[in-house]
């Protein structure tokens, strides 16, 4: 099996309606030869009501989640995010989803943010229908 590469982007912690963002360093070169963009929000508990606790931004050498080596890869690097990893430590579960975007170059903080709430959105309406 091929070596897998990913790297975190940006993480964020959902506090209500207020937001807090953390940017991750990265090597430019690295982000662009990655070729898939995941957006990833942690739910609380591991099944009912979805209560999002934040979520973060990844590029990954992974094919499409939801694959053992990519939950291995998203839990590594949300074990390098000291605020991620303060909420992970109870019961969640990966939300994870695939961005299709045009062009290597990164999004702005504010970008990557508004994705994240974007789809923190989507989910926390999907599972008022339900």
């Amino acid at each position: 099996m091929p070596m897998s590469m990913s790297l975190m982007v940006l993480s964020v912690i959902f506090n209500g309606e207020e937001i807090t963002s953390y940017t991750h360093k990265y090597k430019l070169k690295l982000y662009e030869k990655l070729p898939s963009l995941y957006a990833v929000l942690i739910a609380k508990g591991e099944s009912g009501p979805r209560k999002m606790l934040g979520g973060c931004i990844l590029k990954t050498t992974l094919p499409r989640e939801p694959s053992k080596p990519f939950q291995e890869a998203v839990t590594g690097l949300i074990a390098l995010s000291p605020p991620l990893l303060a909420i992970t430590s109870q019961p969640h579960r990966l939300l994870p989803a695939k961005l299709n975007v045009v062009g290597s170059s990164p999004f702005s903080e504010e970008e990557f943010s508004r994705i994240l709430l974007h789809q923190r959105l989507k989910w926390e309406a999907s599972a008022g229908r339900a």
